[in-house]
């Protein structure tokens, strides 16, 4: 299939598109200055106007924190998307229509009618909530729990009878088969002889939406007349075409401007929990759908806060899911502290029995995710003590050894952070954090047996970045800034090291070789890993920024040719070719030895770390 920016239709959407209207529409006030606009950058905690946008060049640039890019850019960082889904969402907003829209369109039919069809579902357990007399048990509990009619309303609390049927023959005077609410997770095939039955019975029902306010799923709370030996306490909705549950937070859709409003975004684990916090005015609350706080969570939520607090019921297992933060702060590039209730109290309890100032004091006070696991950590041992402080240290750290390892960008950096705050703390010194977290990253392997690859365990990705090479990010900024210059690189992925670069440069060639050129946009949009398309496009921008193309292309190109010479030469000697038994050769091969050691020096000098290869690269004014 042709890619869609073969026949210019990225071209068509960046000119249709004004970059400054995008940007103040997610929110961003901008102020004319001269032929730009300057405002407060949406990518990070900017207190003085440091943020650029150019609608001439139809690209934006932070001189703080370094973002920029484009119109594509902006919506992949902003929305925290790939950069098919950007595509997809600009060229909806140009209407444009795009090669491959016809297949999505389908598929976005299909979500619409089981949006659709959940709505309805929902309309029907809210009515009987109201309504009914069979929900007189709902009701009580609702009217027990502290809930007002208020907020039952505002939250479209629902409730399903006591009945095997009841939603399916509703549905049928609805012409809505039995099949259609098992693709939205009503209903149940029978495990013995034909039909279906009903998913939720006897339970108060929890309309969960998405963030744009579409009713994907139910949370169903089995109440106390209805509940039989075996029963779950909760159950969601069965997973379908438009419910991810580890994707969605219960109240997103109502809290969405409060957080991005305040940038900070509170979790709690319950509905009612969530509810309520509404109910006292605290309405930059979400919930989780009965999961733990996972990557995918921080990942949405990061779109419109900056500082996530999670809260937690003071009971064992809410201590225990609270000791995972730290690994989530390790992972996600995010301000994240914990608040762990007292008392064994959850939120609903704490804001009924003492007030919304009490719960926004604990807000205030929350502890970032490590000094939570160190207080922890001083309650289970004794930090007065060498025992007790070396234990303390393999409790945190066990925490870390089992997140994947991360020696660049960002998180890297985090991880820096937390670890020399620990040791700080412990009265340890940086080399021995370190040292010990080798070791427990290495026991922790040792830990993983055969077995666990023969059942497809997945290993920890790879990091793309180490080992970086500033010479192969040079030669992607030549190339991305320039791609007809493609035409002159005769290398493969193979001469690649550093493997977010070797995927770069593979998809290059693969675009090249499939649309006879090397188009960017093309290239982002093979590119799924959202890390590598925008790593692809600061290179791009970066080497455009620098210039001097054909000075820097041929001190690339001449890097590797000699790399290649060395090669050879090695080739040579190990199969005994030796050019001094042919004296014709012989001083042309003095002279060709003395090349291969001066290069061999320089390359010596560049190999030690990324930080010395970026000097040495400088140094030698190869770029």
């Amino acid at each position: 299939m042709p890619s869609p920016h073969a026949d210019g239709t990225t071209a068509a959407i960046r000119q249709a598109v004004s970059i400054v209207d995008l940007i103040v529409e997610s929110g961003v006030a901008l102020t004319r200055r001269g032929r730009t606009f300057k405002g407060r950058c949406p990518f990070h905690d900017d207190h003085n106007p440091s943020f650029d946008v150019d609608p001439d060049r139809q690209r934006y640039r932070c001189w703080s924190c370094g973002a920029h890019g484009d119109i594509f850019d902006f919506v992949m960082n902003q929305e925290r998307v790939d950069f098919r889904e950007a595509l997809r969402v600009l060229a909806q907003r140009a209407r444009i229509d795009l090669p491959a829209e016809r297949h999505r369109r389908v598929e976005d039919s299909t979500k619409k009618e089981l949006q659709e069809i959940s709505r309805w579902a929902e309309d029907e357990f809210h009515r009987c909530f109201l309504e009914s007399e069979l929900a007189a048990p709902a009701r009580e509990y609702v009217e027990k729990r502290g809930l007002t009619e208020e907020s039952a309303r505002a939250f479209r609390i629902g409730f399903a009878p006591n009945d095997w049927e009841w939603l399916i023959t509703r549905a049928r005077s609805r012409r809505l088969t039995p099949e259609s609410l098992e693709r939205c997770g009503l209903a149940m095939r029978r495990p013995r002889g034909p039909g279906f039955y009903d998913r939720f019975r006897g339970r108060l029902m929890f309309p969960i939406r998405d963030a744009r306010g579409h009713t994907i799923a139910f949370g169903g709370r089995i109440l106390p007349p209805f509940e039989a030996s075996g029963s779950a306490k909760y159950v969601n909705s069965a997973e379908s075409a438009i419910f991810i549950k580890r994707d969605h937070l219960y109240g997103l859709d109502r809290a969405r401007d409060a957080v991005t409003k305040s940038r900070v975004a509170v979790v709690v684990e319950g509905y009612t929990d969530c509810i309520m916090a509404h109910q006292h005015g605290l309405t930059h609350v979400v919930g989780t759908l009965g999961t733990a706080m996972g990557e995918s969570h921080v990942a949405v939520l990061k779109r419109y806060a900056d500082r996530i607090i999670l809260v937690y019921d003071g009971d064992d297992a809410g201590q225990k899911a609270a000791d995972r933060a730290l690994g989530l702060i390790l992972i996600q590039e995010i301000d994240l502290r914990v608040l762990s209730l007292p008392d064994k109290l959850d939120p609903c309890e704490i804001l009924i029995e003492r007030g919304a100032d009490e719960f926004r004091r604990g807000l205030d006070s929350a502890e970032d995710a490590l000094d939570f696991k160190l207080r922890r950590a001083g309650q289970v041992f004794d930090l007065t003590s060498l025992a007790g402080r070396r234990q303390a240290l393999d409790f945190v750290l066990g925490a870390i050894a089992v997140l994947p390892l991360v020696t660049t960008g960002p998180a890297s950096v985090t991880r820096d952070v937390v670890l020399d705050k620990l040791g700080m703390r412990l009265g340890v010194t940086p080399d021995v954090v370190r040292r010990r977290l080798r070791e427990l990253r290495e026991q922790q392997l040792r830990r993983q047996t055969p077995r666990d690859s023969a059942n497809g365990s997945a290993p920890p990705e790879e990091d793309l970045w180490k080992n970086e090479s500033a010479v192969e990010r040079e030669l992607l900024e030549i190339l991305l800034a320039e791609p007809a210059r493609i035409d002159q690189i005769t290398l493969s992925e193979e001469d690649f090291q550093t493997p977010g670069y070797r995927k770069i440069f593979a998809e290059c060639l693969a675009v090249h070789r499939d649309e006879g050129k090397l188009d960017v946009d093309s290239l982002r949009l093979r590119l799924e890993n959202r890390e590598l398309a925008c790593r692809a496009s600061i290179l791009a921008e970066t080497g455009r920024e620098k210039g001097a193309v054909d000075r820097r292309l041929h001190d690339v190109l001449a890097y590797y040719a000699n790399r290649r010479a060395d090669a050879d030469e090695r080739e040579a000697a190990i199969r005994g070719d030796r050019p001094e038994n042919n004296p014709k050769d012989f001083l042309a091969h003095k002279v060709q030895r003395a090349l291969s050691r001066q290069r061999r020096a320089q390359r010596h000098a560049m190999s030690d770390s990324p930080t010395i290869e970026e000097d040495a690269w400088k140094k030698s004014k190869m770029g």
